[in-house]
């Protein structure tokens, strides 16, 4: 059985994960952002073990998190990995300029200030 458990940011647009649980064991994750004042969301990074990719799995979680936060802007971290960026065009992403290219807003950057 899958799951996909969203543990919050600690401060607002802060870094915020939906982790991808199978039997209760964490076998990915997606690190994401999401600003409520701008409607911005920027997804950070999306792992998946080994052992468990090509099943959709990060499909489920990027699915949920749009689903989640309908009527955001949403934008990934840069993409350097080839096989990467053949997973993100394989999406039905609502942008493909916005693929690798981050837009985050004044108040995701001060989070990170409040972290440094």
């Amino acid at each position: 059985m899958v799951e996909l458990v969203t543990i919050p940011a600690e401060q607002p647009a802060g870094l915020a994960v939906v982790e991808i649980r199978e039997h209760g064991v964490t076998v990915g994750d997606a690190d994401y952002r999401v600003c409520e004042l701008c409607h911005l969301g920027v997804i950070e990074h999306v792992r998946v073990d080994p052992p468990f990719r090509r099943r959709g799995l990060a499909t489920r979680a990027i699915t949920k998190l749009l689903t989640d936060w309908p009527n955001y802007s949403w934008s990934t971290s840069p993409i350097n990995d080839h096989r990467a960026l053949c997973f993100w065009k394989s999406l039905d992403w609502p942008d493909p300029g916005t693929l690798g290219t981050p837009y985050a807003c004044i108040h995701m950057r001060q989070s990170d200030d409040r972290i440094s």
